[in-house]
């Protein structure tokens, strides 16, 4: 079982990127994964967070968007072909 965790900004200050996070957080598989998605004011306090919001551990390291999607949707044969999304945020 793996540990995923999705760290959000506040919900007045989501954006697409985040909505992206999100969906891509919903097609974990949840009966075998430890999958928790916490927003910033609610579950834990900005200053707490460790990177710019959004970003995603699993177990413990931050990992990109594009990591992320191709080991949720390309390698289990969700997604119909090989194309991963770049993320345009300015991080890593």
């Amino acid at each position: 079982m793996k540990s995923f965790r999705l760290y959000l900004p506040k919900e007045s200050e989501q954006n697409v990127q985040c909505e992206r996070w999100k969906h891509l957080f919903n097609m974990i598989d949840r009966i075998h994964n430890e999958v928790r998605v916490y927003i910033s004011g609610i579950e834990f306090s900005e200053t707490d967070a460790k990177y710019p919001l959004p970003y995603a551990v699993i177990e413990g390291k931050r990992v990109s968007f594009e990591h992320l999607y191709e080991m949720v949707l390309v390698k289990t044969g969700k997604a119909e072909d090989d194309y991963i999304p770049k993320e345009d945020n300015g991080q890593d």
